[in-house]
């Protein structure tokens, strides 16, 4: 993912991560994150809302 945010600035506007932001996440911030969207049971809700939305 870290890549994908500096090579694809798609990605990055859709993250709002464009609009000056002079350092991106790195790989170890994205996985905190991922962390604690597992501890706290997120991950699935939050998938099943975007699928919804699609």
């Amino acid at each position: 993912m870290e890549e994908a945010l500096h090579d694809i600035p798609l990605y990055r506007e859709f993250a709002l991560l464009d609009s000056g932001m002079t350092r991106l996440p790195d790989e170890s911030t994205i996985l905190r994150f991922r962390h604690l969207l597992e501890a706290h049971e997120l991950s699935a809700a939050m998938l099943a809302a975007v699928n919804e939305i699609l």
